[in-house]
């Protein structure tokens, strides 16, 4: 969980888009998007592409990004499942 962490932690409040993180053909895919509070919205994503984790057969890493509406920064993240489900091998 380390590495994915401090992948995910650098892209909190150092004026990362969101759109980065949704241009077609990345690792990971948009599957939910949804605003939880008038200007903040909530990114959910899942794993496109497998190669980059462990075992595939019960691999559930699936993050959130907490973004600002109004700018699209991203001002937090999240991730739901086990954290040995959210590390990255290489």
């Amino acid at each position: 969980m380390n590495r994915f962490k401090y992948w995910m932690d650098q892209d909190v409040a150092q004026q990362e888009n969101i759109s980065i993180f949704l241009r077609p053909h990345l690792l990971f895919a948009a599957k939910h998007i949804e605003e939880v509070r008038p200007g903040v919205m909530e990114y959910s994503f899942e794993p496109e592409h497998y190669y980059w984790f462990g075992n595939t057969e019960d691999m559930k890493c699936k993050f959130i990004f907490v973004v600002a509406k109004d700018t699209g920064t991203i001002i937090g993240w999240r991730y739901n499942g086990k954290p040995e489900n959210c590390q990255q091998n290489r």
